[in-house]
């Protein structure tokens, strides 16, 4: 229940950046402890099964994106665009990030020209 409170009182500094914002009320939160029972059961299905659901929920998306657009995209540019691991879940089938860091590229490269003759390199 201290928490956020505890939290927005050690930030006061936000408030210089974010001069608008108002933390947050916590009428509709429930206190931290009221349901040990559930807590107690997530953790212990967590501990038996959640590792075995996780990974193999990630396994069937992989193979999912696999079958539909695995034959569009060399192995490469699948393995950046298509990802479900522990930490990271993601489906680009436009493979916007290559688009994105072509671009990108480009840009610089042109930044780079301009500046190169301003500055006399």
């Amino acid at each position: 229940e201290g928490h956020y409170p505890a939290l927005m009182n050690t930030n006061r500094w936000l408030a210089t950046f974010f001069p608008n914002y108002s933390p947050r009320t916590l009428v509709d939160t429930l206190p931290l402890d009221q349901n040990k029972v559930k807590g107690l059961l997530e953790s212990v299905i967590n501990l038996l099964f959640g590792k075995y659901w996780e990974e193999l929920f990630m396994r069937a998306t992989l193979n999912r994106w696999k079958k539909k657009y695995e034959e569009q995209y060399a192995q490469q540019d699948f393995k950046v665009a298509f990802k479900s691991k522990e930490y990271v879940s993601k489906n680009h089938p436009n493979n916007y990030q290559r688009k994105v860091m072509k671009l990108y590229k480009e840009k610089i490269n042109s930044f780079s020209k301009q500046h190169a003759k301003s500055l006399g390199l």
